[in-house]
């Protein structure tokens, strides 16, 4: 088989690759299965999963993890910080794996590429991995990296690293043991405390605001089926009487507006 057919099964994520690699021998195939794992060759890499299981897979298979491992360290430790900012999470959660099988290298690598880049290139989805390559002292690193003082509008990445966190030791451990790393690191302290403001400030507009009243069925009846039509529908229909409903309900059933059916 052409090493394109190959290619464009990893540009689609199709299983026929690790089945094929699974049969046959992945050395001539190894290039393109490099390319995919240094660069994010997804359709688009905002939207789509991310692809580190798969590839991970695909390089068990092909029984050349040495040589992967080597150009994964290599691509971490060179000096040209400019790829495409989708390529960093997927390098890093590379190299997470083969850290969390006790590459000892591979872990540095990881640590001294983040500290160069700084988390504005590498980006939250890369810090994620630290989190779950070592928990709470990979997010005290990560956290600590943010520069609150040019990114505070961005703080909502260290929110989402905590639920992270949360996740992985649970809520009330990882909120304990934040604090507690907080008070013998002043820069992680200040990175909370601006997320504690910003978690305030919303509160705030939000309390300000009030809540929003629920639209009338004539409202809705008399406007198009938008995106969110059936969202204000549902809220309608929380606080509707039983009448309400069923003439909604004989609306609909007579309704030739496909829209709102």
């Amino acid at each position: 088989m052409d090493t394109s057919t190959f290619e464009s099964w990893l540009t689609k994520g199709l299983g026929r690759s690790a089945v094929f690699l699974e049969e046959h021998d992945g050395a001539p195939y190894r290039n393109a299965l490099l390319n995919a794992c240094l660069h994010n060759v997804t359709y688009d890499a905002q939207l789509e999963d991310a692809r580190t299981p798969y590839l991970w897979r695909l390089i068990k298979l092909s029984k050349q993890q040495a040589f992967f491992r080597s150009e994964v360290s290599k691509r971490l430790t060179e000096r040209d910080d400019d790829p495409n900012e989708c390529d960093w999470p997927q390098l890093f959660g590379l190299a997470r794996l083969f850290a969390a099988e006790g590459d000892a290298e591979m872990r540095l690598a990881m640590y001294s590429a983040f500290e160069r880049l700084g988390f504005e290139n590498a980006d939250a989805l890369s810090a994620r991995e630290f989190i779950e390559l070592d928990g709470l002292d990979g997010f005290v690193f990560a956290a600590s990296r943010f520069d609150i003082l040019n990114r505070v509008d961005e703080i909502w990445e260290i929110d989402w690293l905590i639920m992270r966190l949360e996740e992985r030791l649970g809520k009330e451990s990882a909120r304990e043991l934040m604090a507690q790393a907080a008070c013998r690191n002043q820069t992680l302290a200040a990175v909370l405390e601006a997320v504690r403001q910003s978690e305030r400030r919303y509160a705030k507009a939000k309390g300000d605001r009030g809540p929003r009243a629920a639209p009338t069925y004539r409202e809705l009846k008399s406007v198009k089926a938008t995106r969110g039509w059936a969202r204000e529908l549902r809220r309608w229909a929380k606080t509707a009487t039983p009448e309400q409903m069923e003439v909604a309900g004989e609306d609909f059933l007579f309704s030739k507006d496909a829209e709102k059916i």
